[in-house]
């Protein structure tokens, strides 16, 4: 499911990035998207990692 919102939401982004007055917005959620899925899946998994390792030694 999050991943087809988040495939819905880039792919209508697209269409209104030509958009004089919807540029910015499509700008804003493109990027939002991609730097939330980034520390969804990079960032706050490491950081787990590296307070567990640092808590069990």
């Amino acid at each position: 499911m999050s991943t087809s919102s988040h495939q819905f939401s880039l792919s209508t982004a697209v269409f209104i990035i030509d958009d004089p007055i919807f540029n910015g917005l499509a700008i804003s959620l493109i990027f939002g998207i991609m730097i939330s899925t980034l520390l969804t899946l990079v960032v706050i998994p490491v950081l787990y990692y590296a307070v567990m390792k640092n808590r069990l030694s």
